[in-house]
């Protein structure tokens, strides 16, 4: 290496640690900014009690449309919120081609968790609140656990499928005229 080469690749290297401890710093402020404006712990496991819980894999989520909707391939939302709120619950599945391919990814950067805005419904807030939270803690400053302890994931505990039905025949209905 000569000089220059050095320089350029300390350079390069400061650059990247200010980086990551900007996002650090970054994922911090969110999160005391979130918990000033949800609570604490309690009041979140207060939020998550009014959602439906997760399907526990990818077929069942395709299966369940009556509950839930798909926001991405591998990613479902509940299609309503609870009564006069804007949250969700996201849930989120493995890839094709990988060896957990369909089932329910509850920590990571591709994990699901509770939204405070339903990204179907409020679309602008969704992405500034809850996608930036996630994308800040999850990325380069790599502290998901300050985001899944404000967005706690389902694990799909107390999931019910729904019956399956089947008819058969003419329907035939009796009116009074």
């Amino acid at each position: 290496f000569c000089g220059d080469e050095i320089s350029n690749l300390v350079y390069k290297l400061s650059q990247s640690i200010d980086f990551v401890s900007q996002q650090m710093l970054e994922c911090n402020k969110k999160y005391i900014q979130d918990t000033k404006e949800t609570g604490d712990f309690a009041a979140i496991q207060d939020i998550a009690s009014l959602l439906e819980p997760c399907p526990c894999t990818l077929r069942q989520a395709w299966r369940d449309w009556g509950r839930f909707r798909s926001q991405s391939n591998l990613c479902f939302v509940q299609r309503t919120s609870p009564m006069n709120t804007s949250y969700t619950q996201q849930c989120c599945y493995a890839p094709w081609g990988t060896e957990d391919f369909g089932s329910l990814v509850t920590e990571g950067m591709f994990g699901g968790s509770l939204l405070l805005y339903h990204p179907l419904l409020n679309y602008r807030e969704y992405k500034q609140t809850d996608e930036a939270f996630k994308e800040t803690c999850c990325g380069a400053a790599d502290m998901c656990d300050f985001f899944y302890e404000r967005r706690p994931a389902n694990n799909c505990t107390g999931y019910e499928p729904p019956v399956r039905t089947w008819g058969w025949g003419d329907p035939h209905v009796t009116t009074l005229d």
